[in-house]
Parts: structure tokens; C-alpha cells; sequence
């Protein structure tokens, strides 16, 4: 699981203990955990969107030589200095 993640459920299940339920083996689940993963979720498939429309552009740019008018994700600094 992502680090970051980890940090916020760990202090979810200690600050919230009301929230949090006990399923066999000693699992806990809350509703603010299953929120943040199924926001992670959302994030990851947006990114991977992003990161995918980015490949995109970057092939119509460089490969197939194409102008490419208002595409603000080639400048991003944080995609890297492909574009």
C-alpha cells in the first residue's frame, strides 16, 4: 500500500475508535478506510488517464512530427522533461 495511505488509516482507527469494527483475524475497517481507498482508486485511474493522454501527445509531437495547439500536460514540470 502507499506509505502516505498507511499514515492516515493507522491514525483514522486511533482517533475515531467508534468508527472502527472488527472482522475476524483482527481486521479493521472503517468507513473513513473505505473511502480513502476507493479515493486512492479513483486517483490512481486518473492518473494513469493523465499519464496515458500524455504519451499520447508526446507521440503526435515528436513521432508523427504533428502541432499540437493548447496542450498544457506537455509543460507540466511534473510529467518530466519528455515534451
Amino acid at each position: 500500500m502507499w506509505p502516505p495511505l498507511d499514515r492516515a488509516i493507522a491514525r483514522l482507527a486511533a482517533v475515531e475508535p467508534a468508527a472502527t469494527q472488527e472482522l475476524g483475524a483482527g481486521t479493521v475497517i472503517t468507513d473513513q478506510l473505505v473511502r480513502l481507498r476507493a479515493l486512492r482508486r479513483g486517483a490512481i485511474a486518473r492518473w494513469g488517464a493523465l499519464l496515458a493522454e500524455h504519451g499520447r501527445l508526446v507521440e503526435r509531437r515528436w513521432l508523427r512530427g504533428e502541432k499540437i495547439a493548447d496542450a498544457a500536460v506537455l509543460s507540466a514540470p511534473e510529467l518530466g522533461p519528455v515534451a
